[in-house]
């Protein structure tokens, strides 16, 4: 045995080794319940427990004195060098570009949902070819020959690995590195254009979404996390406005936008009774059904405000519902000085009539004032050309031509004479 080398847990009697400790305490325990005086041990028990005893008194320093505290003199600081404003600035050029990236990503976003060719009529692969040569305009796809690995994992490209190209910065990924935005995730994101053909000429067509082959948006991983930096941003911006000051912004906005088209309509009616133009009468229609639409949105949310909390427990604070109340009341009156005083349209019957009737007094007076002009041409003509009897004195009083030669030689014998 003593030749052999055995490492690891041994029983210092048999020497067999075990798997760990508690193993070798359960095998000398029941193996060597004497302490190992039957192996010729001589009280291997004893000498283990006097071994470990020693090793504990010294691994916790029992009967040594307690190490002294060293006490250090206080240093003084060198040069120093305030980095705040590197900082700041590294960290808001850091933030401006994550900003451009995110409002380009958004753009870009925006219009390859509410943009774009209509494909509502074409074939499934002119549509697709359509909607492919679309996408290449909204961001430049880079070129497959130029990307052999794909950036993200670094693979080899070939007939098991494809190539495929984000729609919102055109990068080359594989399938693996990609990832799929459905369309209805994506227009939570992006909100549709107000007025038809802001974006392209796709929109004059249909503010719909348009036909995207298979409802999905292939993106990369870094465009990705730039949805979701935005997505959590206006999580944490509505986390920090109560209810009660969404609700008072988007009262604000919708008055705000009925500002606007308040002076719209009047012009419209006011080209309507100078025209009577059916085409400004359609657009002056849309405008007031637009009107009356923010009108009863600004009812609503006044209301939604003015009731806020109060079915609650506890209900809010007297100074929280009065403001709800003024709220209200302003909303109140806003809806009277503009929305029972809107103007009225007339029916299209009403306005044909009026403009026919207008027609018919426009070309009444045109005839009368081109009459009244033939009348005065007619007069002045008169006023130029002499009357008959003036011209019958006028030859009386004019002498003859023969009388005049034979007087003329008498006259002039009675004054030689």
């Amino acid at each position: 045995m003593g030749d052999v080398e055995v490492s690891g847990f041994v029983c210092s009697v048999c020497f067999m080794e075990l798997a760990s400790p508690q193993a070798l305490m359960d095998h000398f325990y029941t193996q060597h319940p004497n302490g190992g005086e039957e192996g010729g041990g001589g009280g291997a028990a004893k000498k283990v427990g006097k071994l470990s005893r020693a090793l504990r008194s010294k691994l916790l320093n029992e009967g040594e004195e307690a190490p002294v505290a060293v006490e250090w003199e206080p240093q003084t600081l060198g040069g120093t060098r305030d980095l705040s404003a590197t900082f700041f600035q590294k960290r808001r050029q850091r933030s401006n570009f994550e900003d451009i990236t995110a409002n380009k990503i958004v753009t870009r976003l925006e219009k390859l949902l509410y943009s774009g060719p209509s494909t509502r009529q074409m074939t499934e692969k002119a549509a697709a070819k359509a909607r492919k040569e679309f996408e290449q305009t909204v961001v430049p796809w880079t070129e497959n020959a130029l990307v052999p690995l794909c950036p993200d994992c670094g693979l080899h490209f070939g007939w098991t690995r494809r190539r495929h190209h984000c729609r919102l910065c055109g990068a080359v990924l594989c399938n693996d590195c990609s990832r799929i935005l459905p369309v209805q995730a994506a227009q939570k994101l992006v909100k549709p254009p107000t007025l038809a053909g802001s974006l392209g000429p796709g929109t004059a067509d249909t503010l719909r979404p348009l036909v995207i082959p298979d409802d999905i948006l292939r993106i990369c991983l870094h465009c990705e996390a730039s949805l979701t930096r935005i997505r959590d941003q206006e999580r944490k911006l509505k986390a920090k406005h109560p209810p009660v000051a969404q609700l008072h912004d988007r009262m604000l906005k919708l008055i705000e936008e009925a500002d606007e088209d308040l002076p719209k309509f009047t012009a419209l009616v006011t080209s309507i009774v100078d025209t009577g133009d059916l085409a400004i009468y359609d657009q002056a229609e849309t405008v007031r059904k637009s009107l009356l639409k923010r009108f009863e949105q600004i009812d609503i949310v006044s209301k939604q405000i003015q009731n806020l909390g109060m079915k609650k427990d506890p209900p809010p604070t007297p100074g929280a519902a009065k403001l709800q109340r003024n709220v209200r009341m302003r909303a109140a009156d806003y809806l009277q000085a503009h929305m029972l005083s809107l103007q009225s349209l007339p029916s299209r019957k009403a306005v044909i009539l009026a403009h026919e009737k207008r027609n018919r007094e426009r070309r009444a007076r045109e005839k009368a004032a081109a009459e009244q002009r033939a009348v005065e041409r007619a007069a002045r003509a008169a006023q130029t050309q002499p009357s008959p009897r003036a011209n019958r004195r006028s030859m009386q009083l004019q002498p003859d031509a023969g009388q005049d030669s034979s007087a003329a030689p008498a006259a002039a014998a009675a004054g030689g004479g």
